[in-house]
């Protein structure tokens, strides 16, 4: 099957991730240039997903981190790896690999990206309604409030881990100092410093169980990220 994205590559960064990871990756690899999996210091009893995955064909890469670094330190070395490997690619597309994003959706982001005129940022957003999780909707709200006020950018989902990011912005993103979750926010920080558009689509709200397999701290997590805000005020 013939690449839908042959200017683009998809970075997941992964840990702990369920059987059904391996299914994902292997539906979407035909689509990109490149898939570039993190396994960010997963137990070793989910080596036999991760050896699936690196077998699952040539343009399917692995990066293995011995120990847990963050999800902004996962996402800065497949970057890494990217410019340094992967040339002549338009964009990345980031999704991450606890289920909540869908092959369809994951595709639907990196179309809309290439029909922008201007590099850009493009987000999957989630509606929060009655059936998200009342930790994920509180944050959420809280978070892209104080967005808001500070930047005069309204976005729906700030914390969203699906999006498209233009190759170009890729060096800026590396040398964000934050390497968690808060990650995430730096880089929509940084696009704004950086005059990059942000648009988003909407995309399915998708939680299982709950969100039980996410790693999210909504405490921790959230209170660094607000920091982020602080820091660039």
């Amino acid at each position: 099957m013939a690449n839908e994205f042959s200017d683009m590559a998809l970075v997941i960064p992964a840990l702990n991730p369920t059987s059904a990871f391996t299914e994902l990756v292997n539906n979407l690899r035909c689509q990109f240039t490149s898939v570039v999996v993190v396994n960010d210091g997963s137990e070793t009893s989910y080596d036999k997903i991760f050896s699936q995955i690196e077998n699952l064909g040539d343009n399917v890469h692995l990066i293995s981190s011995r120990h847990n670094g963050g999800k902004g330190h996962a996402l800065k070395k497949a970057f890494s790896f990217i410019l340094d490997n992967i040339k002549g690619i338009k964009g990345v597309v980031t999704a991450d690999c606890d289920g909540q994003h869908s092959a369809e959706d994951i595709l639907k982001v990196g179309l809309s990206f290439f029909k922008k005129s201007n590099p850009s940022i493009v987000l999957g957003v989630r509606e929060f309604d009655k059936d998200v999780p009342f930790r994920s909707k509180f944050g959420n709200l809280i978070i892209r409030s104080l967005f808001h006020l500070q930047t005069g950018n309204f976005v729906v989902d700030t914390q969203t881990g699906l999006r498209a990011i233009p190759t170009a912005f890729l060096n800026s993103c590396i040398n964000i100092p934050s390497n968690n979750y808060e990650f995430e926010m730096d880089m929509l920080m940084i696009s704004i410093k950086e005059k990059i558009p942000i648009s988003s689509v909407k995309i399915k709200t998708i939680y299982l169980n709950g969100n039980k397999s996410s790693h999210f701290n909504p405490l921790l997590d959230s209170l660094k990220i607000v920091f982020v805000l602080i820091r660039y005020s």
